[in-house]
């Protein structure tokens, strides 16, 4: 999901929680009649920036701050306000919607190489499920779908 995205409204950019809460809707939207959907609680934001980190926090999401080294040093000394959501550059915000520091639902990463997946309950299936045909671009999926890549992301 792009910001630019029609379905998001002008004027609700992040630190707002809107592009988070419109990408579950998109994902529950698509499961198929009768699955649990996926609750706020159960998704992992990657961000870069610090209004990304507040709106993933205000969507009720966990989230992963990894950002450019410089961006680091303006906030050094205060990276628990920023897993927090809590910096107040979003000016006045309801309060109940922001963690607390250190409650363990943001973390920083300097990188992402080496990323701890098990410690967010992430399965990463072996090389071999990558090289099956239906992962392959072109490749059919259930119901007659055709995996292909778009731009370097993965569309069906």
């Amino acid at each position: 999901m792009l910001g630019d995205d029609k379905r998001l409204t002008p004027g609700r950019g992040k630190p707002l929680p809107d592009i988070f809460l419109l990408a579950l809707k998109t994902i529950n939207d698509s499961l198929p009649e009768g699955e649990t959907p996926i609750t706020p609680e159960e998704c992992l934001v990657f961000e870069d920036s610090v209004p990304g980190v507040e709106a993933g926090r205000r969507a009720g999401m966990r989230v992963v701050w990894c950002p450019h080294p410089m961006l680091k040093k303006v906030y050094a000394g205060r990276e628990g306000e920023v897993l927090a959501g809590r910096t107040g550059e979003a000016g006045d915000v309801d309060l109940h919607q922001l963690g607390e520091v250190d409650d363990g639902w943001a973390d920083y990463f300097a990188t992402l190489v080496d990323f701890p997946y098990t410690k967010y309950g992430i399965v990463v299936p072996p090389l071999e499920v990558e090289l099956e045909q239906p992962m392959q671009e072109g490749g059919r999926i259930d119901d007659g779908e055709v995996l292909q890549v778009v731009q370097g992301t993965v569309a069906a």
